[in-house]
């Protein structure tokens, strides 16, 4: 039995980007593809954003089942594969976070045969070897023309349980173009994504990421994660490697324990990851000494009064203090935000800038604001009757509204003013010169509208 996993994408999104290098491999459905591969299935995985096409593999594969990991933005065009796999006799699974928080509206407006809830790995694994759906957790199908949901299945508890994600299966040359903004990755080496946790304890308004992992943090052992490293070192002469947690030094104990597992092993890889903001200097030199290069930050916003309107709980004051000490330790930083969320205006906004620029992070990030089927946001626009309907999601990310437009402001702003200006020329006697012009150029281009 031959089972297609299907990574969607718009290649007229973010193609700027995506051209220098931020392909990135999609490591929740290489989840999928080893689970359903170690239970005996063949299992080929097509990833548009390489520029593959779903529908092309479909025709000349003409698989059993067909599996889409589908983002809300988009839905769409996941849709529309399904619709052509079905046409073809395939069998349509949906998964990932927008199905998880919209089950029956995912069901019914792709004409899936099933949706998988939260955590895939068990649930597809059972799902492709019974014909009993009803007796699977976590499953949304329609039976009899009637919307069937399933027990809810809990979150995994031993992680350590899974195995180590096959990484033959996803052809990894194809990501070698694959890196992590501020992380430079030399021309001959590649990037490694992996995860030690899942689940993130907070609750930020915006943010949909529990909908799979929930709000409970789950970790992985240290010896788990760092064998992993050691195969990749082993196996694909990797010595690079981007953790893709919420939030890896959530539990200050678990991190001191990783780096310093890293430092006994004395694997000397690179590696990067995203933090809260308040860490202090025995943690940032401990994960430096660990092979750390590059500390991601989410800042969102530089007003207050939005701050606390989205619950992110963190102090501006702090955020600048961590930034200046991880530069201090020769860290790179990068930090995100989100432009259009409630309660911004004109004045919010430039707060939000003339914050950014305060920081002086390498790089600064700056995404509009979606109302994101999961979140609080959503549900909240929702019980307000304004218009939350998932199919326009897509059209809300690429419109030229106000928040578009002060998007592209940021990132003017923020790029060409003197002192960025000034301290790219720290990079011109560096090997990462070519990736951070290219990176630069692609911001830029976002900036003027022509990205």
């Amino acid at each position: 039995m031959l089972v297609l996993l299907v990574r969607p994408d718009r290649p007229d999104v973010e193609s700027e980007r995506k051209r220098v290098g931020l392909r990135h491999q999609p490591l929740g459905l290489l989840y999928l593809a080893t689970a359903a591969h170690g239970a005996g299935f063949d299992v080929e995985i097509v990833d548009e954003v390489l520029g593959e096409n779903a529908e092309r593999r479909i025709e000349q594969l003409r698989p059993d089942w067909v599996g889409i990991t589908v983002a809300s933005r988009l839905f769409r065009r996941s849709c529309e594969i399904a619709r052509f796999a079905k046409a073809r006799g395939a069998r349509v699974v949906l998964g990932g976070p927008h199905p998880t928080a919209l089950p029956e509206h995912s069901l019914v407006e792709s004409g899936a045969d099933v949706v998988v809830i939260g955590e895939g790995e068990q649930t597809f694994v059972e799902l492709l070897t019974t014909c009993q759906w009803d007796r699977v957790r976590g499953l949304c199908f329609n039976r009899d023309g009637r919307v069937v949901k399933t027990e809810s299945r809990p979150p995994i508890e031993d992680l350590d349980r899974l195995p180590i994600p096959n990484r033959q299966l996803l052809r990894l040359q194809r990501y070698r173009s694959d890196s992590e903004l501020g992380h430079y990755v030399p021309r001959g080496d590649r990037l490694i994504r992996l995860m030690a946790t899942r689940g993130c304890p907070y609750r930020c308004t915006f943010c949909a990421g529990h909908a799979v992992f929930g709000r409970r943090v789950r970790f992985r052992s240290t010896e788990s994660v760092v064998e992993e490293i050691r195969q990749c070192v082993a196996d694909f002469d990797a010595h690079h490697f981007s953790f893709i947690d919420d939030t890896l030094t959530v539990q200050p104990d678990y991190a001191t324990e990783l780096c310093e597992r890293l430092i006994r092993s004395r694997l000397r890889v690179r590696w990067s990851c995203l933090s809260r903001v308040g860490l202090d200097d025995r943690m940032l030199g401990l994960m430096r000494r660990a092979g750390c290069v590059m500390l991601g930050f989410g800042i969102e916003s530089g007003s207050r009064t939005v701050l606390e309107w989205i619950r992110k709980e963190i102090d501006p004051a702090v955020a600048m203090d961590t930034i200046r000490r991880a530069r201090r330790h020769g860290l790179v930083t990068k930090t995100f935000w989100i432009v259009g969320l409630p309660k911004e205006g004109e004045r919010e906004y430039r707060e939000s800038l003339l914050l950014a620029k305060r920081l002086g992070s390498d790089f600064a990030i700056p995404s509009v604001f979606l109302p994101l089927p999961g979140s609080e946001e959503f549900d909240r626009m929702q019980r307000a009757g304004l218009e939350t309907d998932p199919n326009r999601i897509i059209s809300v990310s690429s419109d030229e509204g106000e928040s578009r437009r002060r998007q592209r402001r940021f990132l003017r702003e923020f790029y060409l003013r003197p002192a960025y200006l000034y301290s790219v020329l720290r990079h011109l006697c560096g090997a990462s010169i070519r990736q951070h012009l290219a990176l630069l150029w692609a911001f830029l281009k976002e900036g003027a509208g022509l990205g």
